[in-house]
């Protein structure tokens, strides 16, 4: 069994108890412990949804950068068929395996995440500039790729589908978890800068939140790191590949050093 045997790690992510990130750690000895921060609510009713989604005929590309959104997609029957004009760009194997799910495998998927290595391949691709670009998205969503997509040359159109909101949680459902309680945490994880911002929502100053932001942070992506360390969390160990696969292996490294006695990595500082 490796580093992570028997330990407690929180998932905050919008999942169930058997959700894919809890279902790793839990393969890879873990104990994970469910504590959802924020929960995802969709803007519109489907109806409403499928009234404001553009006709995909008219698109030349659809660039969808999360599972949520397409099920949000499909629950409005917007995938049901699939046009013969529009490529779709998906921004990393989650997503795509989702499309593919739905019989929309994606023309493009890059290797690397992020909004830079996205819109890079996706000129790669279609060198010649113009058309539309739709890219449905959270409300809380930054713009950098749809600024990137218009500094490539297209016409963006981007919808908000869903936002997150914190989820109220009584301080007591840490006290168990942090010393003296009986079952003391290991680490947390985060896989949104959202999922940070909920949690920190609902916490008032004092031991708990002193003690939460005291515990190592497993962070998916430098954006996550940046509001972990804005919320208080000084120690970070970010998922390499940006994956949960990559995150639960960034979480078993850090605890294989911190056993050996190796010295840790050098601290992340985000931007």
């Amino acid at each position: 069994m490796g580093a992570l045997a028997d330990r407690r790690i929180v998932v905050t992510r919008d999942e169930g108890p058997y959700g894919p990130l809890a279902t790793l750690l839990r393969e890879a000895g873990a104990v994970p412990l469910h504590r959802p921060t924020v929960e995802i609510a969709a803007l519109h009713p489907p109806e409403e949804r499928r009234r404001l989604l553009p006709d995909p005929s008219g698109l030349r590309w659809i660039v969808i950068t999360s599972s949520r959104t397409v099920a949000l997609l499909a629950e409005s029957g917007w995938l049901e068929t699939r046009p013969p004009g529009p490529s779709v760009a998906a921004v990393g194997p989650r997503t795509a395996e989702a499309l593919t799910a739905r019989g929309w495998t994606p023309d493009l998927v890059p290797d690397e995440a992020g909004a830079e290595p996205l819109v890079r391949a996706l000129r790669a691709r279609d060198p010649d500039s113009g058309g539309t670009a739709f890219h449905p998205a959270s409300a809380q969503a930054d713009g950098r790729v749809p600024d990137a997509l218009e500094a490539a040359g297209f016409r963006v159109v981007r919808l908000d589908l869903y936002a997150p909101r914190p989820v109220p949680r009584p301080m007591e459902a840490w006290t168990d978890h942090l010393p003296p309680g009986d079952a003391p945490l290991d680490a947390l994880t985060f896989t949104s800068p959202s999922a940070v911002d909920g949690l920190v929502a609902t916490l008032d100053p004092g031991p708990i939140r002193t003690g939460l932001t005291a515990l190592p942070a497993g962070v998916q992506g430098p954006t996550t790191a940046a509001a972990a360390a804005r919320a208080g969390w000084t120690r970070l160990v970010e998922a390499d590949p940006r994956t949960f696969a990559g995150l639960v292996g960034a979480l078993d490294r850090h605890f294989s050093d911190a056993a050996s006695g190796a010295p840790p990595p050098p601290s992340h500082t985000p931007r």
